[in-house]
């Protein structure tokens, strides 16, 4: 056996040998020497010589910044070879990622690419030459053209009937389209500049007409379905004559044709079995063609909902949820409408005075708008991109993307808020879509209202609802008992919790009343919100512009897709916007402020009468209301109180929904042991004792109702479990740490969701069950624990409940009740200590965690028995990538 091949490679061995040897005979200094040791290419001659060609350019590139780094070196290898050469973006990413320490990805690096004009030192006549090509002057030009017949076209169309285009999956996404849209935008309102919001909502949805023009391609409709629907009958009739023949059935007429078929098929009477082999032949290709029309319906069915998935999530769920069976209405299209103006509609009678509301002076009512472009630039990144668009159809994608208006906009708007002039109607004008409660519909009242505002409108009421919300938490205008629209908070969940500590403070002995509002942000008196607004104290272009919007509110009704009729509203705070949540809080703030002054509080610490603590009589999340007191005369006060209030308000109580353990309180049903009360989502009976495995029993069903109906769908892998985890474990999300769950139960979650996925197919008994929730970068499946998410949140949880309590009396409450209770999210940083071999408690951090996460999980994979069996390229690949060194952070 040779030992080697003399005019073959060098061994292994001795390659570095030969290679520092060479570099020695070429006289390099040492720099150079080191970054041919560390050039993945150099001494290979194995690659390409446009591969050395792009190293290079990479090593001549002049670092100003990471992106444009990357941007000369690409535009400069463009210049010179024409194109990226093949294995080039991952030489790219390897000189990037070593030069600047990170660990980008491949699409990252891309997204640094952008075009510019810049004017740099590389190359000999590199620096005189712009980065504009001709296909983007041409892209320009197109752009420039149909942007100008789109503007001339959409005059025709009123803005309260514009229909949104189709809306634009990533990976479709032309971005030359895109920037030269938004250079022919610039290049018309240079010398044309937009003199209202009505110009502005033209250019903004010609732009996006432009956009569908551009990129929509005309496709030819294919008959190849129908064609293989023809032949499968043909093949039908065949089999079916043939079948005739065979039992001596077939008419003598039909005799020719039958030797026709036959003889198609290659047909020998002297051969035995030739009709059985004719007719399995028949069958077979009925069959296959068959099968064709599943796959290709198959394949469409793939493409669609992974399409919707990516582009359309609320609309993805919505459907999986969607029955197909027809919804009955027991009214007519005028009882519709008739019944929301009535709801709508300004109140009879109204009250003398509004008493129940202080009037607050906080010296900042006058103090005038200040909005910069770069506050207008922030509101406009955290927009997304694809939210439902009102009558203007215009998305936020493309206000977003057309930055040439961004100043137009930033200055009708402030002008809007100013007062200087009020859009035309249209700007307030909202499409209500009824939304069905139910399978049969007998009255209007079994409709839900879903609204959607222009988007402009939208902005603009953004822009407010930031000012107005940073002077509602510098004053304190809103009780501490409304945890609703509050900022830094878990609202519901710390609202629940607080339930939960002052039942058990007093023995579950409280007299409680859970108040449920009829149809609440719809009947909301106008009148009492401008006064609640003319006493907040709040500065008074807020209170102008308000008001000025409120008078304008209007909707156009939409049912089963058509539209049935306008009404203007009256009465009521108009949902859709962000604005909306904080304008009803503020309207039952006063209600809060009298339970506090008048009736006594209960307090969550009774040990020590000299600490402060935190005390309240009612919890209030929006609209959800519950009070509760010692005495039974104190709640039935209170219960007088709050019907009181809601009279003058306008608001009314649902009797239906709302419940008491006080069977004296007439005006609502009595809760008794059995059913229980579910409150802000946890169900409670009527001392308020959490009905924890009701609660849990009752996620797990709804997690396996919505897998099951996942796994029926055509998703990806990826996307398959990233639904998973956003659809049905998210379910848990709310719950953990709001009830007391012990690590065990955790794992039996896991163990169940697994179980499930088993049963469905989606996972093999044999299969390693820790690679399902490792990353799929990791050549894992993406799937969430349960388990490493309860102890993630229980952590961060704690920590804000710790540092916050020492200014927050709410949050010290409930931290000193789970501490005396031992809960499982008090004891929390000890189990982690434990379970992980964290010597310093303290030092415990969310990044920490999650990397001992990882190897808890690698050290697993490592104890499997029957590792061997795996792929040796897998395991090297997942050890590598799951190393510490290598920065892995759990997703």
């Amino acid at each position: 056996m040779r030992k080697s091949n003399p005019r073959g490679l060098p061994a292994k061995k001795d390659k570095n040998n030969i290679t520092s040897a060479g570099v020695s005979s070429l006289g390099l200094d040492n720099s150079t020497r080191t970054s041919i040791h560390d050039n993945p290419i150099a001494g290979n001659p194995t690659i390409p010589t446009n591969l050395h060609s792009l190293s290079a350019i990479i090593d001549d590139a002049i670092c100003v910044s990471e992106a444009e780094w990357v941007s000369q070196i690409v535009y400069a290898t463009k210049q010179r070879i024409g194109r990226i050469p093949r294995g080039g973006w991952n030489l790219i990413r390897e000189k990037f990622n070593s030069k600047f320490s990170k660990s980008a990805s491949l699409s990252q690096l891309k997204g640094m690419v952008k075009p510019m004009r810049v004017d740099n030192n590389y190359g000999s006549n590199c620096h005189q030459k712009q980065f504009l090509e001709s296909s983007e002057i041409s892209t320009f030009r197109k752009c420039l053209e149909e942007l100008n017949i789109q503007i001339k076209n959409i005059e025709s169309i009123p803005r309260d009937s514009r229909k949104p285009t189709p809306k634009i999956q990533n990976k479709y996404l032309k971005t030359d389209i895109l920037t030269g849209l938004n250079s022919a935008i610039y290049y018309i309102t240079k010398d044309n500049h937009p003199n209202d919001i009505n110009s502005i909502s033209d250019i903004l949805y010609a732009a996006q007409c432009a956009y569908l023009s551009l990129t929509m391609r005309d496709k030819a409709q294919s008959t190849w379905v129908e064609n293989i629907e023809k032949k499968i009958s043909k093949l039908s009739a065949e089999l079916e004559i043939v079948n005739s023949h065979s039992n001596q059935t077939l008419p003598p007429s039909e005799k020719q044709k039958v030797m026709d078929v036959l003889c198609r098929y290659g047909y020998k009477k002297t051969k035995k079995g030739e009709l059985s082999r004719i007719q399995i032949l028949l069958q077979d290709l009925i069959r296959i063609n068959n099968k064709k029309i599943e796959v290709h319906n198959s394949r469409k069915q793939f493409r669609k909902d992974n399409q919707c998935f990516e582009l359309n999530r609320k609309r993805f769920y919505r459907d999986l949820t969607k029955k197909e069976e027809v919804t009955l209405y027991g009214f007519d299209d005028e009882e519709c409408v008739s019944f929301w103006q009535k709801v709508w509609s300004e109140r009879n009678e109204r009250p003398q005075s509004y008493d129940v509301v202080g009037k607050r002076t906080t010296c900042a009512e006058h103090m005038l708008p200040e909005f910069t472009e770069e506050f207008f630039g922030n509101v406009i990144n955290y927009l997304p991109d694809w939210k439902a668009c009102g009558c203007d159809g215009i998305y936020n994608f493309f206000i977003k993307k057309m930055e040439s208006l961004h100043g137009f906009l930033c200055h009708e708007i402030t002008r809007i808020i100013n007062g200087e002039y009020m859009p035309e109607s249209w700007f307030y004008t909202g499409i209500t879509y009824l939304i069905p409660k139910k399978d049969d519909c007998e009255t209007p009242k079994d409709l839900r209202p879903i609204t959607c505002m222009p988007t402009l409108y939208k902005l603009v009421t953004k822009c407010v609802n930031v000012k107005l919300a940073d002077f509602v938490e510098a004053f304190g205008l809103i009780s501490d008992n409304q945890l609703g629209t509050r900022k830094y908070c878990q609202g519901a969940k710390e609202q629940a919790l607080i339930n939960q500590c002052l039942n058990k403070e007093y023995g579950n002995g409280l007299y409680s009343a859970w108040v449920d509002v009829k149809k609440a942000y719809d009947s909301v008196d106008h009148d009492f919100l401008f006064h609640v607004l003319d006493c907040s104290g709040i500065p008074l272009w807020i209170v102008n512009f308000v008001k000025s919007v409120v008078k304008k509110w209007a909707v156009k009704l939409h049912m089963e897709g058509r539209r049935i009729g306008s009404v203007k509203l009256n009465r009521g705070i108009l949902q859709g916007d962000s604005l909306s949540p904080l304008l009803f809080v503020m309207v039952l703030d006063p209600l809060s402020r009298i339970l506090n002054s008048v009736f006594p509080k209960l307090e969550i610490n009774q040990e020590d009468p000299n600490m402060l603590t935190y005390s309240t009589n009612h919890l209030l999340f929006i609209d959800d209301l519950k009070i509760f007191a010692l005495k039974q005369d104190t709640l039935l006060k209170m219960m007088e109180a709050v019907n009181g209030f809601f009279k003058i308000v306008g608001l009314e109580m649902n009797s239906e929904k709302s419940a008491s353990n006080l069977e004296s309180l007439s005006c609502c049903k009595t809760i008794d042991g059995i059913n229980g009360y579910r409150y802000l989502g946890v169900l409670e009976d009527g001392g308020s004792n959490v009905l924890k495995n009701r609660v849990m029993d009752s996620i797990f069903e709804n997690v396996k109702k919505r897998i099951t109906m996942l796994s029926k769908t055509k998703l990806n892998s990826v996307n398959l479990f990233r639904a998973i985890n956003e659809y049905a474990l998210s379910l848990y999300n709310y719950y953990i740490g709001l009830i007391n769950i012990e690590p065990s139960e955790f794992d039996d979650i896991d163990r169940q969701i697994r179980q499930l996925l088993t049963s469905l197919r989606l996972h093999l008994k044999p299969a390693n069950k820790e690679r399902l929730y490792l990353n799929r970068k990791a050549l894992g499946r993406g799937l969430s624990s349960v388990t490493f998410k309860s102890e993630l949140m229980l952590f961060q949880f704690l920590t804000s409940l710790e540092n916050m309590s020492t200014i927050c009396l709410r949050r010290a409450g409930i931290l000193r009740v789970i501490k005396m209770n031992k809960w499982h999210l008090a004891m929390i940083a000890g189990f982690l200590s434990s379970k992980y071999a964290i010597i310093d408690k303290k030092s415990i951090t969310m990044e920490s965690l999650k990397s001992n996460q990882i190897q808890y999980l690698q050290k697993k994979l490592v104890l499997k028995h029957y590792i061997l069996c795996f792929s040796n390229v897998w395991m090297n690949l997942m050890l590598i990538y799951l190393h510490p060194q290598n920065g892995y952070q759990w997703k």
